[in-house]
């Protein structure tokens, strides 16, 4: 249920060769599709042939992916779906919307692409560390007796996550089992007097007393249902529906338990930062900000003095010089580095072989970041090394008033952020 996952679960990568960061694929007996928004209409029609493939861009105008399905296929399809993959609100949606057109939503108990995929990577076990006090602010200790206050007053038993950055920032740890997120692939489960993380990842002795401190249990990351089986049988538990998959409401109530829906208490608390987490975030910036300048100044220089250098040796050039900063602990996204045409397309990533040169009668777009121990980072400049001309003028001046006029604008009340990108 994250936007980025570890390398052994790219399974829509692998079948449709699209590695856009959001999209769904669903493949028919005779055509595939693909959904995904605004972001990757160009990228997808290059990766993906229109002999093959139906693609829909999401969006204003645009039935949601789980209504436009049932349009695909006709009365009495019977549609599989790996519901470890599948959030409960959209398998709610999903068999709704398919079985008011007579199709049958199948949840399936093995990952049908995982029997194809013959040289799938394995799971990733990396180490974690702890996230200590002068950048978190707030002790794990207090963060669970928080969630267990919210938990008694919406009536639960217990409450299940199974978001990446909600578990890690509960428990002030941090891992690399996915990349440019320093979060670790786990489940946790927390009721009145216990508390289970479910992982396989590398744990030292401190990581293990930072838990048994705060009582909590590790388990492995597979005794996840069990688990469940055996904690939740007849009980209340909470979920954050968009946030955990279909699977494990399935589980519970097998045990007669009882999955009630919320939206997640630790979102808010986590999304809320306090005095420390604000100064981590501006002295990352700062920090930051110093290397970004550092890489202008050099770039600018390179090709002023008629130097070739392509997209992929700016980027490693800019990702070297945050390396400097002990600090730094790895990229927040793919380093997208586009010269010319190329910066037109959205979430462009330059390959080695497959890029282009920077050039001083073009314009240069770079939109990076970085995840230091302290704060997070993405910065978007857009330059020009030489004389733009008038329309890259105009273009380059309107973005700016647009970005003016959102900063001074006044949104409504009640607004809360969870809109799709592709309604702005």
């Amino acid at each position: 249920q994250s936007e980025y996952v570890a390398d052994f679960l790219q399974r829509r990568p692998f079948i449709s060769g699209f590695d856009g960061s959001a999209g769904t694929v669903v493949v028919g007996d005779k055509r595939a599709y693909l959904w995904t928004d605004g972001r990757y209409s160009l990228q997808a029609s290059m990766q993906l042939s229109k002999d093959f493939w139906d693609v829909t861009i999401t969006g204003p105008g645009v039935a949601p992916f789980h209504e436009d399905l049932a349009t695909k296929f006709s009365k009495d399809a019977r549609i599989g779906v790996d519901a470890n993959c599948l959030s409960i609100s959209m398998a709610e949606q999903l068999d709704k919307s398919l079985n008011d057109k007579g199709i049958q939503l199948v949840k399936m108990t093995d990952n049908l692409v995982d029997q194809i995929w013959e040289d799938r990577p394995s799971a990733p076990c990396q180490p974690v560390r702890i996230q200590p006090m002068k950048y978190a602010g707030q002790s794990h200790i207090e963060k669970l007796k928080n969630l267990r206050d919210a938990l008694e007053s919406e009536g639960g038993d217990a409450i299940v996550l199974s978001a990446l950055d909600e578990i890690a920032w509960l428990l002030n740890m941090r891992g690399k089992d996915v990349d440019y997120n320093p979060v670790f692939i786990s489940h946790a489960l927390v009721s009145k007097d216990d508390a289970y993380l479910f992982m396989d990842s590398e744990m030292s002795e401190q990581v293990m007393a930072h838990l048994s401190e705060a009582g909590v249990e590790v388990k492995s990351y597979a005794s996840f249902f069990d688990t469940l089986r055996s904690q939740c049988r007849g009980k209340t538990v909470l979920s954050d529906f968009g946030k955990t998959n279909s699977a494990t409401q399935e589980v519970i109530q097998s045990v007669e338990g009882t999955v009630k829906k919320i939206t997640s208490p630790v979102e808010m608390p986590k999304a809320i930062k306090n005095e420390v987490e604000l100064k981590g975030q501006r002295d990352a910036h700062i920090r930051d900000g110093v290397a970004l300048c550092k890489f202008l100044r050099w770039l600018e220089n390179t090709v002023a003095q008629g130097n070739e250098i392509d997209e992929v040796q700016a980027s490693e050039k800019l990702e070297s010089l945050r390396r400097e900063y002990p600090e730094f602990v790895s990229p927040s996204f793919a380093t997208i580095a586009g010269s010319a045409e190329n910066g037109a397309i959205i979430h462009y990533h330059p390959r080695p072989g497959a890029c282009s040169k920077i050039k001083n009668d073009a314009m240069f777009l770079c939109d990076s970041g970085a995840q230091y121990v302290d704060g997070t980072t993405d910065v978007t400049r857009t330059i020009h090394f030489g004389t733009p001309s008038e329309h890259e003028r105009r273009c380059f001046t309107r973005v700016l008033q647009g970005h003016i006029a959102l900063s001074n604008a006044y949104f409504p009340e009640g607004i809360t952020g969870r809109f799709p990108l592709s309604h702005f």
